[in-house]
Protein backbone atom coordinates (compact mmCIF):
# COMPACT_ATOMS: atom_id res chain seq x y z
CA UNK A 1 0.00 0.00 0.00
CA UNK A 2 3.04 2.30 -0.02
CA UNK A 3 2.08 3.78 -3.41
CA UNK A 4 -1.14 5.08 -1.88
CA UNK A 5 0.22 6.05 1.56
CA UNK A 6 -2.74 4.32 3.21
CA UNK A 7 -2.86 1.73 5.98
CA UNK A 8 -6.27 0.19 6.67
CA UNK A 9 -6.81 -1.77 9.89
CA UNK A 10 -10.59 -1.35 9.89
CA UNK A 11 -11.09 -5.08 9.27
CA UNK A 12 -9.95 -5.63 12.89
CA UNK A 13 -12.97 -4.97 15.10
CA UNK A 14 -12.81 -2.64 18.10
CA UNK A 15 -13.10 -5.58 20.49
CA UNK A 16 -10.03 -7.27 19.02
CA UNK A 17 -7.45 -4.63 19.92
CA UNK A 18 -6.82 -2.08 22.65
CA UNK A 19 -3.49 -0.56 21.63
CA UNK A 20 -1.90 0.32 18.29
CA UNK A 21 1.84 0.53 17.69
CA UNK A 22 3.17 1.76 14.34
CA UNK A 23 6.82 1.93 13.31
CA UNK A 24 7.68 5.23 11.62
CA UNK A 25 10.49 5.75 9.11
CA UNK A 26 11.38 9.02 7.37
CA UNK A 27 14.19 10.24 5.13
CA UNK A 28 15.57 13.80 5.07
CA UNK A 29 18.10 15.07 2.48
CA UNK A 30 21.58 14.64 3.93
CA UNK A 31 22.92 17.81 2.29
CA UNK A 32 20.18 19.86 3.96
CA UNK A 33 20.89 18.24 7.34
CA UNK A 34 24.63 18.90 6.94
CA UNK A 35 24.03 22.59 6.14
CA UNK A 36 21.72 22.97 9.14
CA UNK A 37 24.17 21.25 11.47
CA UNK A 38 27.07 23.42 10.29
CA UNK A 39 24.95 26.49 10.99
CA UNK A 40 24.22 25.20 14.50
CA UNK A 41 20.48 25.04 13.84
CA UNK A 42 19.99 21.58 15.41
CA UNK A 43 17.67 19.96 12.83
CA UNK A 44 15.18 17.36 13.98
CA UNK A 45 12.33 15.32 12.52
CA UNK A 46 9.04 14.74 14.30
CA UNK A 47 5.91 12.87 13.23
CA UNK A 48 2.74 14.94 13.55
CA UNK A 49 -0.37 12.85 14.24
CA UNK A 50 -3.94 14.11 13.84
CA UNK A 51 -7.21 12.29 14.50
CA UNK A 52 -10.09 14.67 13.63
CA UNK A 53 -12.77 12.37 15.07
CA UNK A 54 -11.24 12.40 18.58
CA UNK A 55 -9.53 15.82 18.35
CA UNK A 56 -6.20 14.13 19.00
CA UNK A 57 -3.06 15.99 17.95
CA UNK A 58 0.31 14.62 18.92
CA UNK A 59 3.97 14.97 18.01
CA UNK A 60 6.21 11.89 18.05
CA UNK A 61 9.95 12.49 18.36
CA UNK A 62 12.08 10.59 15.87
CA UNK A 63 15.70 9.48 16.21
CA UNK A 64 18.35 10.07 13.56
CA UNK A 65 19.92 6.77 12.54
CA UNK A 66 22.43 8.37 10.15
CA UNK A 67 22.40 8.98 6.40
CA UNK A 68 19.26 11.10 6.74
CA UNK A 69 17.11 8.24 8.10
CA UNK A 70 14.88 8.94 11.10
CA UNK A 71 12.82 6.38 13.02
CA UNK A 72 10.19 6.47 15.72
CA UNK A 73 7.17 4.67 17.12
CA UNK A 74 3.58 5.84 17.25
CA UNK A 75 1.52 4.35 20.09
CA UNK A 76 -2.22 4.90 20.46
CA UNK A 77 -4.92 3.36 22.60
CA UNK A 78 -8.24 2.37 21.01
CA UNK A 79 -10.18 5.16 22.74
CA UNK A 80 -7.82 7.75 21.21
CA UNK A 81 -8.41 6.67 17.60
CA UNK A 82 -11.46 6.73 15.36
CA UNK A 83 -12.06 7.16 11.65
CA UNK A 84 -8.91 8.25 9.79
CA UNK A 85 -5.64 9.03 11.61
CA UNK A 86 -3.38 11.38 9.62
CA UNK A 87 0.42 11.14 9.96
CA UNK A 88 3.15 13.29 8.41
CA UNK A 89 6.85 13.80 9.10
CA UNK A 90 8.09 17.35 9.68
CA UNK A 91 11.66 18.63 9.42
CA UNK A 92 12.31 21.50 11.84
CA UNK A 93 15.34 23.56 12.89
CA UNK A 94 16.12 26.50 15.15
CA UNK A 95 15.85 30.05 13.84
CA UNK A 96 18.46 32.24 15.49
CA UNK A 97 18.38 31.62 19.22
CA UNK A 98 14.65 30.98 19.23
CA UNK A 99 12.43 27.94 18.91
CA UNK A 100 12.47 25.50 16.04
CA UNK A 101 10.28 26.20 13.03
CA UNK A 102 9.02 23.90 10.31
CA UNK A 103 11.18 23.75 7.18
CA UNK A 104 9.48 20.98 5.25
CA UNK A 105 7.10 18.07 5.53
CA UNK A 106 6.42 14.68 3.99
CA UNK A 107 3.30 13.72 2.11
CA UNK A 108 0.42 12.58 4.27
CA UNK A 109 -0.21 9.00 5.39
CA UNK A 110 -3.71 7.91 6.41
CA UNK A 111 -4.39 5.08 8.86
CA UNK A 112 -8.02 3.97 8.66
CA UNK A 113 -9.14 2.80 12.11
CA UNK A 114 -12.76 2.41 10.96
CA UNK A 115 -14.02 1.60 7.45
CA UNK A 116 -13.47 4.70 5.28
CA UNK A 117 -16.40 6.49 3.69
CA UNK A 118 -14.86 5.49 0.34
CA UNK A 119 -12.72 2.34 0.12
CA UNK A 120 -9.57 4.15 -0.97
CA UNK A 121 -7.61 1.30 -2.51
CA UNK A 122 -10.30 -0.50 -4.48
CA UNK A 123 -11.82 2.71 -5.84
CA UNK A 124 -15.31 1.27 -5.28
CA UNK A 125 -18.37 3.24 -4.16
CA UNK A 126 -21.66 2.44 -2.39
CA UNK A 127 -24.24 1.31 -4.96
CA UNK A 128 -28.02 0.89 -4.56
CA UNK A 129 -30.68 -0.18 -7.03
CA UNK A 130 -33.81 1.96 -7.17
CA UNK A 131 -36.90 2.24 -9.34
CA UNK A 132 -36.22 5.75 -10.62
CA UNK A 133 -39.76 6.59 -11.84
CA UNK A 134 -41.22 6.00 -8.37
CA UNK A 135 -38.21 6.93 -6.20
CA UNK A 136 -38.67 10.19 -4.29
CA UNK A 137 -34.93 10.83 -3.89
CA UNK A 138 -34.27 10.79 -7.65
CA UNK A 139 -34.78 14.20 -9.32
CA UNK A 140 -37.21 14.44 -12.23
CA UNK A 141 -34.40 15.26 -14.64
CA UNK A 142 -32.75 11.87 -13.91
CA UNK A 143 -35.86 9.62 -13.91
CA UNK A 144 -34.94 8.12 -17.29
CA UNK A 145 -31.19 7.85 -16.71
CA UNK A 146 -29.27 4.64 -16.07
CA UNK A 147 -27.68 6.01 -12.88
CA UNK A 148 -27.73 8.95 -10.52
CA UNK A 149 -25.00 10.00 -8.07
CA UNK A 150 -26.11 11.59 -4.82
CA UNK A 151 -23.08 13.57 -3.66
CA UNK A 152 -24.51 14.63 -0.31
CA UNK A 153 -22.30 15.82 2.52
CA UNK A 154 -22.56 12.61 4.56
CA UNK A 155 -21.44 10.09 1.92
CA UNK A 156 -21.86 9.67 -1.85
CA UNK A 157 -24.17 6.95 -3.15
CA UNK A 158 -24.61 5.71 -6.73
CA UNK A 159 -28.18 4.76 -7.58
CA UNK A 160 -28.75 2.38 -10.50
CA UNK A 161 -32.09 2.48 -12.30
CA UNK A 162 -33.81 -0.91 -11.96
CA UNK A 163 -36.49 0.35 -14.38
CA UNK A 164 -33.93 0.97 -17.13
CA UNK A 165 -34.58 -1.73 -19.73
CA UNK A 166 -31.79 -4.32 -19.74
CA UNK A 167 -29.55 -2.59 -17.17
CA UNK A 168 -30.02 -5.08 -14.28
CA UNK A 169 -29.18 -7.96 -16.62
CA UNK A 170 -26.19 -6.14 -18.12
CA UNK A 171 -24.66 -5.28 -14.73
CA UNK A 172 -25.33 -8.67 -13.12
CA UNK A 173 -22.42 -10.75 -11.79
CA UNK A 174 -22.99 -13.51 -14.34
CA UNK A 175 -19.57 -14.04 -15.88
CA UNK A 176 -20.63 -16.89 -18.16
CA UNK A 177 -21.50 -14.61 -21.04
CA UNK A 178 -19.94 -13.79 -24.41
CA UNK A 179 -16.88 -11.57 -24.27
CA UNK A 180 -18.78 -8.79 -26.03
CA UNK A 181 -21.42 -8.61 -23.29
CA UNK A 182 -18.76 -8.60 -20.58
CA UNK A 183 -16.93 -5.82 -22.39
CA UNK A 184 -20.15 -3.78 -22.59
CA UNK A 185 -20.73 -4.30 -18.86
CA UNK A 186 -17.22 -3.10 -18.05
CA UNK A 187 -17.63 -0.14 -20.38
CA UNK A 188 -20.74 0.89 -18.46
CA UNK A 189 -18.91 0.43 -15.16
CA UNK A 190 -16.16 2.71 -16.46
CA UNK A 191 -18.64 5.32 -17.68
CA UNK A 192 -20.40 5.41 -14.32
CA UNK A 193 -17.20 5.34 -12.29
CA UNK A 194 -15.51 8.07 -14.33
CA UNK A 195 -18.55 10.36 -14.20
CA UNK A 196 -19.04 9.91 -10.46
CA UNK A 197 -15.37 10.27 -9.50
CA UNK A 198 -15.07 13.46 -11.56
CA UNK A 199 -18.18 14.85 -9.87
CA UNK A 200 -16.82 13.92 -6.43
CA UNK A 201 -13.48 15.53 -7.22
CA UNK A 202 -15.10 18.81 -8.23
CA UNK A 203 -17.31 18.83 -5.11
CA UNK A 204 -14.29 18.10 -2.91
CA UNK A 205 -12.12 20.67 -4.71
CA UNK A 206 -14.77 23.35 -4.16
CA UNK A 207 -14.70 22.54 -0.42
CA UNK A 208 -10.95 23.23 -0.01
CA UNK A 209 -10.51 26.19 2.29
CA UNK A 210 -7.77 28.79 1.99
CA UNK A 211 -7.15 30.47 5.32
CA UNK A 212 -6.30 33.98 4.22
CA UNK A 213 -5.36 36.48 6.89
CA UNK A 214 -6.16 40.15 6.74
CA UNK A 215 -2.82 41.08 5.14
CA UNK A 216 -2.26 37.84 3.25
CA UNK A 217 -2.57 37.30 -0.45
CA UNK A 218 -3.85 34.12 -2.11
CA UNK A 219 -0.35 32.74 -2.65
CA UNK A 220 0.47 32.73 1.06
CA UNK A 221 -2.87 31.28 2.11
CA UNK A 222 -2.67 27.93 3.87
CA UNK A 223 -5.00 25.34 2.28
CA UNK A 224 -7.01 22.91 4.38
CA UNK A 225 -8.68 19.66 3.39
CA UNK A 226 -12.50 19.69 3.46
CA UNK A 227 -14.22 18.88 6.74
CA UNK A 228 -16.32 16.12 5.14
CA UNK A 229 -14.56 12.76 5.47
CA UNK A 230 -15.51 11.45 2.03
CA UNK A 231 -14.34 14.66 0.37
CA UNK A 232 -11.01 14.36 2.19
CA UNK A 233 -10.76 10.73 1.04
CA UNK A 234 -11.41 11.70 -2.58
CA UNK A 235 -8.64 14.31 -2.56
CA UNK A 236 -6.20 12.08 -0.69
CA UNK A 237 -6.86 9.35 -3.25
CA UNK A 238 -6.47 11.50 -6.35
CA UNK A 239 -3.83 14.10 -5.44
CA UNK A 240 -0.89 11.61 -5.36
CA UNK A 241 -2.01 10.39 -8.79
CA UNK A 242 -2.31 13.94 -10.16
CA UNK A 243 0.78 15.79 -8.93
CA UNK A 244 4.32 15.11 -7.69
CA UNK A 245 4.13 18.12 -5.38
CA UNK A 246 3.40 18.03 -1.68
CA UNK A 247 -0.22 17.74 -0.61
CA UNK A 248 -0.22 21.36 0.59
CA UNK A 249 1.08 22.64 -2.76
CA UNK A 250 -1.40 20.51 -4.70
CA UNK A 251 -4.31 21.69 -2.55
CA UNK A 252 -3.34 25.31 -3.15
CA UNK A 253 -3.10 24.72 -6.90
CA UNK A 254 -6.53 23.04 -7.02
CA UNK A 255 -8.18 25.67 -4.82
CA UNK A 256 -6.87 28.63 -6.82
CA UNK A 257 -7.43 27.08 -10.27
CA UNK A 258 -10.92 28.46 -10.73
CA UNK A 259 -10.70 29.65 -14.33
CA UNK A 260 -8.44 29.79 -17.38
CA UNK A 261 -5.37 27.71 -18.10
CA UNK A 262 -4.86 26.62 -14.49
CA UNK A 263 -8.38 25.18 -14.36
CA UNK A 264 -7.80 23.25 -17.58
CA UNK A 265 -4.53 21.85 -16.19
CA UNK A 266 -6.17 20.63 -12.98
CA UNK A 267 -9.13 19.09 -14.83
CA UNK A 268 -6.77 17.35 -17.27
CA UNK A 269 -4.72 15.84 -14.43
CA UNK A 270 -7.89 14.85 -12.57
CA UNK A 271 -9.37 13.13 -15.63
CA UNK A 272 -6.15 11.17 -16.22
CA UNK A 273 -5.89 10.13 -12.54
CA UNK A 274 -9.54 9.07 -12.44
CA UNK A 275 -9.08 7.06 -15.63
CA UNK A 276 -6.22 5.10 -14.05
CA UNK A 277 -8.18 4.60 -10.82
CA UNK A 278 -11.29 3.35 -12.63
CA UNK A 279 -9.19 1.09 -14.85
CA UNK A 280 -7.66 -0.51 -11.76
CA UNK A 281 -11.10 -1.03 -10.18
CA UNK A 282 -12.89 -2.32 -13.28
CA UNK A 283 -10.07 -4.49 -14.56
CA UNK A 284 -7.47 -3.84 -17.19
CA UNK A 285 -8.92 -2.37 -20.38
CA UNK A 286 -5.95 -3.77 -22.30
CA UNK A 287 -6.75 -7.29 -21.07
CA UNK A 288 -10.41 -7.00 -22.12
CA UNK A 289 -9.42 -5.75 -25.59
CA UNK A 290 -7.11 -8.75 -25.97
CA UNK A 291 -9.95 -11.08 -24.95
CA UNK A 292 -12.26 -9.44 -27.50
CA UNK A 293 -9.64 -9.80 -30.19
CA UNK A 294 -9.25 -13.48 -29.38
CA UNK A 295 -13.00 -14.03 -29.48
CA UNK A 296 -13.26 -12.27 -32.85
CA UNK A 297 -10.42 -14.38 -34.27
Amino acid sequence: MHDFRVADISAVTSEEWSRLEVGLDALAPTDVLDDLNRAGREPTVVAVVDCPATNLRRSVAMTHQGSGRWTGTLEMSRNQASGPVLVRAVLAARVGSGHRRELGESQLWTIHIDPPAIPVIEGTLPVQWADFPSAENIPESAKGDAFFADLSEDAPVIYLNSAFDGLPELLSDDGNRPAGELALREAEYRRIGTSVWLGMFNVAAAAIELNVGGDDDGESAEPELPASEWQRSVLQTLIPRMFDESESEALRKIATARTGDESREVQTHAAAAIGRLVDKAAGSLKKRIQQLSGAAG
